[in-house]
This record gives C-alpha cells, structure tokens and sequence, in this order.
C-alpha cells in the first residue's frame, strides 16, 4: 500500500472494520484464507413469523440496523440457497417443542459454549427446558433450508432424542456422555477449523451466564414453576468468524435477538392462538468498548425497533439485559473538551509487541446539526519509528494508508434527535498485527509496536472529542496471543499514591488516597466524602480520584458502548459483603460531558464477587457437576436477568403490558439504597447506577461457611 495515499470506501453500506478485514487480504481473520468463507455484501432476510398472510418482514429495518454490511459466514455454515428461506420458523414448531403455559416467562441468552444438556438447564425427568436452541456456527441443516439462514437450531425434541442417546441405558435419569452430545448437538466440532470448539473446555462464559439466569436444579423447584420458565439460547460463531474485536459481533447478535421474538412468536401462536405473546428476558453479556455511545448503535437501533414492534402488536415487553463492561482499568477511553484556547488534542497510543490481533481507535466527534462532508476535526498518527504522517481532514467515505498498512477511515454517522437530524463524525484508525508472525493477515502485513502519537485539531470551533480503544477480542479461540493497545497517558494514575507523609491530613485530598497506598485506583473514592452543595445534594466531585483537569484518559466513559440505550437495562458490579464497587467494573460518563445519556447510562448493580478472598460467582461449568466461580459484569447481568424474570412471574397480563425493567429495577435499588447495611458507604451514581441490589437465589451456597457438597467421609 502506497504510504498517505487516499482511497474510497462506501461508506453508507459498510462498516470501517468490515472494509478493514476485506483490506487485510481475503478474511483478516485467524488461518481461513482459503476459501472457506463466503463473503456476504447483503444480509440474509430476517422473517419475524412464518405464514406468509401474518409475515411481519424485517428486510425493510434492515438498513436501519445497519445489516447491509459485508459479513463472513463459512461456506459449511451458511445456507447455500437464501432464495429458499420462506419464513422465520418451521410451520409444525408445535410439535417440536412442549406445551408452554400462558403465564411463562421466556428466558433467552447469547453468548458462546453454552452445555445444552447440562442437568442444571433440565427437568427432575431428565428432559430439556430449552424451547430451541440456535448455534450460528454450526453446520447447516439442509432440512431447515427454508427457515434458516446459517447455521443450525435444535428444538426441545430434538435435544430430548439426544440426551436419551446418550445417556447410560438410554436413561435420562443416568450419567449423559457429553462428549458425545455435544458433537451430535452441533457444539462441538473438532475435524471442522472453523467449527465450535469452546465446549471442550472445563468452564463455558454461556453455560455460567445461562445457569445465573435460568439455571436450577429440578427436584428443588415446583414442577408448574419450572414450566413457566422456558429458556430460548443462542451460540454465537467462533471467535474467528466474528473477527477481531468483535467486527460482526453487532450482525449476528441482531440476527439471534430477531429470532428469538420470532420463536417465542412462532410457539405461543401454535399452543394459543394469534393474540398476545410471551414476554422476553434476553441476557447478552457481550460488549465492545468503542463506539457512539449515544444509543444510536445498529444492534441499539434494532433493541429499539423490535421492543417498539412486541409490545405493539403482542401487548408484551421484550427486556434487554447487558453489562456495563469489564475495561474501567483498560485506559481505553480519552475525552477532550475543544475551543479556541485548547484546539489541540493529543494521545499517546501504547501499541504492544508480539500482538496477534489489528488494533482498533475511534475519535468521535459531539453532535451537529448540519450536514457536512469534511469532518469537523484534522488528525495526525505518528508512528513510532518517525515516518512523517501530513495532517488530513477526511470527507465522508474517504481512508488514508499509511505506515504499513495502517489506515484512517473517515464515517458521518445520521441519528435522529429530539429536534430533527444529528450527524457525528468518527475517524477509525485501523493498526495491522505486531508479531513477526503475521499469520492472521492475507497480506503479511506488521505494523511497528511502540508509542504512536493520535493528534487531532479543529479547522474550526468544535466541542467535544472523544477516544475510544476498541476491545481486543481475538481470531484465536482463547485470545492468547492477543495485547490490547492503550493510551499512555503520563497524567493517568493507575494506583493509589498514599500521599500520607506526615500527620497532618489535607483536606483538600480525598481520604481514599491516605487509606490505599498501593492499591489499585477506582474512578471515586470508596466510601465517598460525602460533601453536600448549596442545595443538600451530594457533591462528588469531592470523591473524584480521575479528574478532567488533569487527565484526559479517564475511567469514565468506559462503558460498554452497545448498551447506552434508555431501553437496556445496563448492569454493573460490586462486592457482596461490603458494597464496594469493582474496580474492574466501568463507570459511565460524568454528567454533560456524555453524548447523550450521561450517568443514567448505568442502570443497576448486582454482586460479582461475595468478600475480598471468595471472588467471583459460584456458577456452572460445562460438564455436569462442575462448579467454578465467574467473575465479571456478564455475571452480574445474568443475575439481574432472573431478577426480572421473578418479577415478571408476579404480573398478570395487565402488569406486563406497562412493565418497564429498567423503571422497576431503578425503583427498588432506590430502596435498597436507603435501606443498605450501615457499615456500606455511598458509592457514586455513574459507578453503581442507582443502587445495589442483592443477587437472587441461585441455588449456590451465599455464606462460605458453608459447603457447596457434603464432605468427604
């Protein structure tokens, strides 16, 4: 590639990632150049129904969603013929699965190695609770050609005929050769390179999420109370084929959230009728770290549209559980504030040696009212070995090469706003693989680790500019050869300093600084100096350990950037025995300084760990009998996921129809606020939301004193 030379890229019709991976050389991704992958420059149609007079077609939001996008879909995956899709579910789906009562709650779940046949996902006779189940990178069924788009779905007499295959004496009450189901079931793949293999391992990120969410254990649980908590799941592809950081991870979640209304549609139709419908709880505990963070994401605009379209023509809610994210330490984030007398923003991006995996910055731009084609804002990226990189003003739909193939994309993101049209911009800069081996790219292309200068000024008077290091998820199945570049801000501190040198105590520096030398730094001291303003309201400024004034790499804004919707219910995580949040936990945007939402981006926390030695969550592994403890926002969401199903249980029809989680999970963290252990201390709003609930019952052992198992004799 010719060193600052600019090209096109259409950029109404395709994602800067997605052009990026097609610029790496046939995939970018993992060691699948050859052939393997199908490139796709148009969604599959998305059918919400099946019979063709109530069809309700999603094609027509597909541009909204941001669908017609290039998207890689392995060739054993993908349905060979799109023409013969008719509907969104098979027509007989009643007889594929039981009879589920009226007053059900679905849970539905996306994520990846989720056991299927884990006993804590099954009746007390053996039998699945699961309604379907989609695996995206499976391979395809050509018996559901005409339904399916890729991939392959079981349905629960599908998973009921293998459980009793495999099970001992073809008893569902005996030990289950899960080796042997899995592979038969579509999970686990081994002869296949681009085929699931995540079930091979001892823990699965989906089977402890799910069993948070949904999991039991049947001969506990009343046997009516069971069938009215049916579980819908999703395995996402392999990491290899949503690409680095999480590329298309937007494009098969829609599609998973899509068929998952059309599912629950499809049965409640066939046991009761066309009217009315099943309310949905989904868990995705995925994210990403850049982004708009206004809400306006494509996997956003979906959320919004189908919530809209069920409660509409169902009369029931859809909820949407995510994490806040796990990157508050991460120095990702980067927010400056420009005029006339500081027009000038620079960062330190610390790319690291030896790193498997492209690395991915977004500088976005606050909100304009007029359309434009330059972007707002010049940028500059100096290299580290000194190659002179000109200043550039990209126009919409316009890159920039440089440095070995690195690239600048320039977008114009449309949005609609309160009072018409709002356009931001973004730039995209794309960074190749470190490793001498650069296997993961088409083109061996290596760009230099180091320090690399990202520099932006404004030609005229702007506002906000925001930075955004993307996650690092990598083509590799465990991501191990995968660094995460981050911004080496000199002013950024990482740990507490213990500015204690004498007795006497500065006023003027928050106590958390006194009391935790060495420790690692959160965004607000814990508990808050609790200062109070003019007015009797909190200040927490007084607690504030990342402050603008001195640094623009900050721990807010390091909120997942997929789930800033109004509509999500936005999870973050603390510590069960003393309230403290976790550091690891992300904090949302401090007051005006967000794009849109600000602090109410975050909804409500719930533990992720029990005390400062238990951390972590007892949850499932992948194999039966298996117990690990998780650790994580994912988690944290999974337990605010059944939280909403208990309380959803409690509603009759008139309930459900003006049931809003988000509003109800805020009303009774409120209350546990107030009602908190008095030894908890006050945590601020954009770290924990609006307050700290308390996990529901899982069936796990809370109190460490006790045992999970009896012991040994």
């Amino acid at each position: 590639m010719m060193t600052n030379s600019v090209g096109k890229w259409p950029a109404d019709e395709r994602s800067p990632y997605a052009d990026w991976w097609l610029a790496m050389g046939d995939t970018g991704l993992s060691n699948l150049g050859n052939g393997d992958l199908e490139k796709l420059f148009k969604a599959y149609t998305l059918y919400w129904g099946s019979a063709e007079d109530e069809k309700i077609l999603v094609a027509d939001q597909a541009a909204h969603f941001g669908l017609d996008v290039i998207a890689p879909i392995p060739c054993t995956v993908s349905n060979p013929d799109p023409s013969t899709i008719k509907g969104g579910t098979p027509d007989d789906i009643g007889q594929h699965v039981p009879f589920v009562p009226k007053d059900a709650v679905i849970t539905a779940v996306i994520d990846e190695a989720i056991a299927l046949g884990h006993p804590r996902f099954r009746t007390e006779k053996g039998e699945t609770r699961i309604l379907a189940a989609w695996q995206q990178g499976a391979s395809f069924d050509k018996n559901q050609a005409k339904y399916l788009p890729f991939g392959q779905e079981l349905y629960t007499h599908d998973i009921n005929r293998l459980l009793e295959e495999f099970s001992d004496g073809k008893d569902l009450s005996r030990s289950l050769d899960e080796t042997l189901f899995n592979r038969a079931a579509g999970l686990d793949e081994p002869l296949k390179s681009d085929g699931l293999h995540t079930l091979s391992r001892r823990v699965g990120h989906g089977t402890a999420v799910l069993d948070l969410a949904a999991g039991f254990d049947a001969p506990n649980i009343d046997k009516k109370d069971l069938e009215r908590r049916p579980i819908i799941a999703v395995t996402l592809p392999r990491r290899s084929t949503i690409g680095m950081g999480g590329t298309f991870l937007e494009f098969y979640s829609i599609h998973a959230l899509v068929r998952i209304v059309a599912l629950a549609d499809a049965i409640w139709k066939a046991h009761h009728g066309p009217t009315g419908g099943f309310p949905i709880v989904v868990n995705l505990s995925y994210g990403q770290q850049s982004g708009p963070k206004d809400g306006s994401s494509p996997f956003e605009k979906a959320i919004e549209w189908l919530k809209s379209e069920l409660l509409k023509k169902r009369g029931v809610p859809l909820e949407i559980v995510m994490p806040a994210g796990n990157d508050n330490q991460m120095r990702c984030q980067a927010r400056r504030k420009m005029n006339n007398s500081d027009s000038f923003s620079h960062q330190a991006l610390r790319v690291q040696p030896e790193d498997y995996t492209s690395n991915f910055v977004e500088i976005w731009t606050s909100a304009l009212k007029e359309l434009q084609e330059d972007h707002p804002l010049r940028i500059r990226i100096q290299p580290p070995l000194g190659e002179a990189v000109e200043p550039w003003r990209g126009k919409h739909g316009e890159y920039k090469s440089f440095a070995s193939g690195a690239r600048i994309y320039c977008q114009r993101i449309k949005r609609d706003a309160e009072n018409g049209e709002e356009f931001r911009f973004r730039y995209v800069v794309c960074i190749p693989p470190t490793a001498d081996d650069a296997r993961l790219t088409g083109k061996q292309l290596k760009a230099v680790a180091g320090l690399w200068s990202v520099e932006v000024d404004q030609p005229t008077q702007f506002d906000h500019v925001y930075m955004g290091v993307q996650v690092d998820q990598s083509a590799e199945p465990d991501g191990e050869r995968s660094r995460r570049s981050y911004f080496d801000g000199w002013k950024y501190s990482k740990y507490l300093s213990g500015r204690l040198q004498d007795d006497t105590y500065n006023t003027d520096v928050p106590h958390e600084e006194y009391l935790g030398s060495g420790r690692v730094r959160d965004t607000f001291a814990y508990p808050l100096v609790e200062h109070y303003d003019s007015n009797g309201k909190l200040d927490v400024s007084q607690s504030n350990l990342d402050n603008w004034k001195f640094s623009h790499v900050q721990r807010k804004g390091t909120i997942n950037s997929i789930a800033a919707l109004n509509g999500i219910i936005t999870v973050a995580s603390y510590r069960a025995s003393d309230g403290r949040p976790s550091d690891f936990s992300a904090t949302a945007f401090w007051g005006s300084y967000a794009p849109q939402k600000g602090q109410d981006a975050l909804d409500v926390s719930l533990p992720a760990d029990e005390t400062p030695t238990l951390r972590g969550l007892l949850a499932a592994g992948t194999a039966a009998g298996s117990i690990a403890r998780f650790r994580g926002t994912s988690f944290s969401a999974a337990l605010a996921t059944r939280l909403i199903v208990d309380l959803m249980l409690k509603l009759d029809a008139a309930g459900l129809a003006k049931f809003s989680a988000v509003k109800r999970l805020r009303e009774i963290a409120e209350h546990a606020e107030k009602d908190k252990p008095a030894s908890w201390g006050m945590a601020a709003e954009n770290k924990v939301g609006r307050g700290r609930l308390s996990a529901p019952e899982t069936g796990y052992p809370r109190d460490p004193t006790r045992r999970v198992s009896p012991p040994p004799v």
